[in-house]
């Protein structure tokens, strides 16, 4: 059986043989420099969102009469056409930093050949014979590495469950065994991989570690915390992201003046273009929530009272206004501050609007509506980290319209409290 907890495995690391063109009866040599891919012609893995996919191993197990395990090296190259026989050279380097010949040069007429060799640095070289037999193609001395690798265990992951309602720092706690700088840990799915910031050893028996992410990379999702080494052995927990309430609901109420800084109409006859007194009463339904952005829509209702007129008549009315806006809200200091911006159409009432003269003489009441749209920017602060009062403020802009021509344009800063349920 093998030993979990110290499992020797020797992999090979090979060199890439890329053959120079063929020409009949002549001997040519291998570009020392180029690297072999492994062995089931897949490169090295490279960074990337998703999780890389299963790749066959260029080593196998195998298991003697006695019971003990040793692992055989598939060792390959292209293959090079017209090739009668292939003669393999193996040396290896000894305590003195000189390379020694293995045995016996091995031969054979396939493009691969399986050994078994204890971990050490080792070099090659690659005799290739046509069928004159004449040798074709002859390789430089190249070096390979075998390492001995280790069957990684993770014992646990704190935290393993994690609620984004709340501040957090992106900082897990692993405890196992086989933890080695060059292992590689992630938070992994199906289809999605996140890489750590910063990964840590906390001691040289490589039994702890701390692993950092970005907390704008936490995501909710269910995921497998993966400790990989080098071999490609692997250990893994699961780890749960999530929000306690997978929706939320914020509602608002502000004061909101109402400045018309585009339409002259309202001074050359209402004489103003501000109107002091305006409440709005706001409700925004949160249905899609990422680490550091969240998806709504929202219904907004103002009530504006104007006042006005010139030296012979006073003017006065009430301006009544609703919209339904899609909302992007964006989470900042660890989602104390939300950052909502919206957008969306509604309908404008200009209700009784009406003049007074002298002698209590008194126009006729005028009401009318258009179709309207608005689009703002509000901040949330939450005055504690379970975040549901808030204060609220800032700024909207909203356009009236009335046979395709702007009739009105209307700026509007805003101050307010709000509970988030």
């Amino acid at each position: 059986m093998v030993n979990r907890r110290f499992l020797k495995v020797f992999l090979l690391l090979p060199f890439l043989l890329v053959p120079a063109s063929f020409v009949f009866g002549q001997e040519e040599t291998f570009p020392a420099e180029t690297p072999v891919a492994p062995v089931d012609g897949t490169s090295p893995e490279s960074e990337s969102s998703a999780l890389p996919e299963e790749e066959e191993k260029n080593y196998s197990l195998h298991t003697d009469e006695t019971g003990d395990t040793y692992f055989i090296q598939k060792f390959s190259w292209p293959e090079i056409p017209y090739a009668k026989m292939y003669y393999i050279a193996f040396e290896k380097k000894d305590e003195n930093g000189d390379f020694q010949p293995l045995g016996e040069v091995l031969e054979t007429a396939e493009n691969s050949i399986e050994v078994s060799f204890s971990p050490g640095i080792y070099r090659y070289l690659v005799k290739v014979v046509n069928l004159l037999g004449k040798v074709q193609v002859l390789s430089e001395f190249q070096e390979f590495k075998i390492r001995q690798a280790f069957q990684p265990e993770l014992h646990s992951v704190s935290p393993n469950v994690i609620y984004l309602e709340y501040p957090q720092t992106g900082v897990f706690s692993l405890t196992g065994i086989n933890f080695f700088e060059e292992s590689s840990i992630f938070l992994g799915t199906n289809s999605t991989q996140i890489t750590p910031s910063d990964i840590s050893l906390d001691n040289e028996d490589g039994t702890s570690a701390t692993v950092t992410f970005p907390v704008s990379s936490l995501n909710p999702g269910e995921y497998q915390m993966q400790v990989v080494d080098p071999s490609g052995l692997s250990a893994s927990l699961p780890v749960s992201i999530s929000y306690m309430k997978p929706f939320e609901y914020l509602l608002s109420v502000s004061y909101k003046p109402v400045f018309i800084p585009h339409d002259d109409t309202f001074k050359e006859y209402l004489g103003n273009t501000f109107m002091p007194f305006g409440v709005e009463l706001s409700g925004t339904f949160v249905f899609y929530k990422r680490a550091v952005v969240h998806f709504g829509v929202s219904t907004r209702f103002s009530y504006a009272m104007f006042s006005g007129g010139e030296e012979y008549y006073d003017a006065s009315a009430n301006i009544f206004q609703g919209f339904l806006n899609i909302d992007t809200i964006f989470m900042l200091f660890n989602k104390r501050l939300l950052v909502d911006l919206y957008l969306g159409p509604g309908i404008s009432f200009l209700h009784n609007l009406h003049f007074s003269y002298s002698h209590d003489l008194v126009s006729e009441d005028f009401t009318s509506w258009s179709v309207a749209a608005n689009a703002g920017i509000s901040l949330m602060y939450f005055f504690t980290e379970n975040r549901h009062l808030f204060i609220q403020g800032g700024c909207e802009a909203f356009f009236t319209f009335y046979g395709g021509d702007t009739l009105l344009l209307g700026l509007s800063p805003k101050l307010g409290v709000g509970w988030q349920f």
